[in-house]
């Protein structure tokens, strides 16, 4: 099933396919990898959007916490989904934590994409799955932040 919350005022749809592919990739174990990607999606109307997608980034270092991705990479697979028409929405990565919270390392990173993306978004996403595959999803503008969980 879909998963549907309100953020920032907008609705956002995560689809069935999405949804699953994060909840395959949680962290079941401390000694696995974290893991972590690009969500991807479309704005369907200013109050709507839906994430359709979401595409891993091979880790430039696996470690089970404070993983680095290749920006590399990153901006290969953001040029191929823009030209099938889906729109870099925010990132996705694991913690091994039933409730994980954000790292400093994450908010510094996801204040710096929200500055520096071409978007029509009045925020940029993180999501982070729990190990237990729990979604939580934070938002970041140019003047707050917000991290709260995604109701099943």
């Amino acid at each position: 099933k879909e998963m549907i919350f309100k953020y920032y005022e907008k609705e956002i749809v995560i689809t069935y396919p999405a949804k699953e592919s994060l909840v395959r990739c949680r962290q079941v174990a401390s000694s696995f990898s974290e893991r972590g990607g690009l969500v991807f999606g479309q704005i369907l109307t200013k109050d709507r959007a839906v994430i359709n997608l979401v595409r891993e980034v091979k880790p430039k270092n696996a470690k089970p916490r404070f993983c680095l991705f290749s920006k590399n990479d990153e901006n290969k697979i953001i040029k191929e989904e823009y030209k099938k028409g889906n729109y870099l929405l925010g990132k996705w990565h694991t913690h091994y934590e039933d409730i994980p919270e954000p790292s400093d390392i994450d908010i510094a990173s996801m204040k710096t994409y929200y500055a520096t993306s071409k978007h029509n978004m009045p925020f940029f996403l993180m999501l982070i799955i729990g190990k237990e595959g729990s979604i939580y999803v934070g938002g970041f503008n140019d003047q707050e932040y917000r991290f709260e969980e995604i109701p099943r």
